[in-house]
């Protein structure tokens, strides 16, 4: 349920979203342009193997521990799921 009278945003925070709102247009724009292109290792799928060396094993698992930890958080996080403590 929507709260019924919210808080204003306050002058920080409006700058906080215009700057994250930027970033991720940027960062969409960047990929878009590496999808397009077609050259070898610019786009962010490209990159993140590169990063994690998931062409190894090794590199592989470490991938999925921590997709699966930062799955774990970020759901919650973003639907706002709080945990009632005992």
């Amino acid at each position: 349920m929507q709260d019924p009278n919210p808080k204003p945003i306050q002058k920080t925070a409006f700058w906080a979203k215009i700057a994250w709102i930027a970033t991720l247009t940027w960062a969409g724009g960047l990929e878009l342009y590496g999808v397009v292109n077609k050259d070898k290792d610019d786009t962010l799928s490209e990159t993140t193997r590169w990063i994690w060396r998931t062409d190894t094993p090794a590199g592989k698992w470490a991938f999925r521990i921590f997709w699966v930890a930062f799955a774990a958080w970020f759901g919650p996080h973003i639907a706002k799921i709080e945990r009632t403590k005992k």
